[in-house]
C-alpha cells in the first residue's frame, strides 16, 4: 500500500492498516531497545497513539513506517528517561527475547554481541540491518545526519568484529 492511498483513509483506518502492517517490527525495536517485553508493549501502544493523534500533521517527507519508528524511538527515550525505569531490573538475556516470540533473523551470539554496543551504535545497526532501513531512512529516524549514521554503521561493525576505533567503545 502506498503512502497516498493509506493517506486518504480516516486516521483510525490508517493507523489500523499501520497496525497490522509495523506493529510486529515496532514491537522488536522496542524490545530491543527497552530490554523488556512488557515495556516494549507499552511503548508500541503509546507509538500508535501518538501516530493516531498526529495524523493529519504526518507530511510524508519520509514512509510511514520510517515515521513510526522514529516515534516509537522517541518514546521509547521517554520512558528510559522516567525515574521507575530506573529502578526495576533490567537484565536482558537473548532467551527472554526470543521466548517472546520474536525472530530476529540472526544467531544469539550476534545479537548479544549487538546488544552489547554502546547505544549509539547499537540503534543503526539494529535499524539498518534488523529492520532493512536505508542509511538516509535510519539518519532520519535517529535525527543524525547522513554521514553520522554512516559512521557509526562503520564503527558499530567494527566493533562486531573485535576492532575497536579510536573513540569506540563496547558499553
Amino acid at each position: 500500500m502506498d503512502g497516498k492511498e493509506l493517506y486518504a483513509k480516516s486516521p483510525e483506518d490508517a493507523v489500523e492498516t499501520m497496525i497490522s502492517l509495523y506493529g510486529d517490527q515496532l514491537y522488536r525495536l522496542c524490545i530491543l531497545y527497552l530490554k523488556d517485553i512488557h515495556d516494549a508493549q507499552d511503548a508500541v501502544q503509546e507509538t500508535f497513539i501518538k501516530a493516531y493523534r498526529h495524523w493529519e500533521a504526518f507530511r510524508h517527507e519520509s514512509s510511514e513506517l520510517t515515521w513510526l519508528i522514529r516515534i516509537a524511538i522517541r518514546t521509547c527515550r521517554d520512558m528510559r528517561r522516567k525515574s521507575w525505569f530506573h529502578i526495576v531490573d533490567r537484565y536482558w538475556s537473548i532467551e527472554a527475547v526470543e521466548g517472546s516470540q520474536m525472530q530476529t533473523g540472526l544467531d544469539g551470539d550476534v545479537t548479544q554481541a549487538v546488544m552489547e554496543l554502546a547505544e549509539k551504535y547499537r540503534l543503526p545497526i539494529l535499524l539498518h540491518y534488523y529492520h532493512g532501513l536505508s542509511v538516509k531512512e535510519t539518519a532520519f529516524c535517529l535525527q543524525i545526519p547522513l554521514n553520522t549514521a554512516l559512521t557509526r554503521l562503520r564503527r558499530g561493525r567494527e566493533l562486531l568484529r573485535g576492532k575497536p576505533t579510536e573513540g569506540g567503545e563496547l558499553r
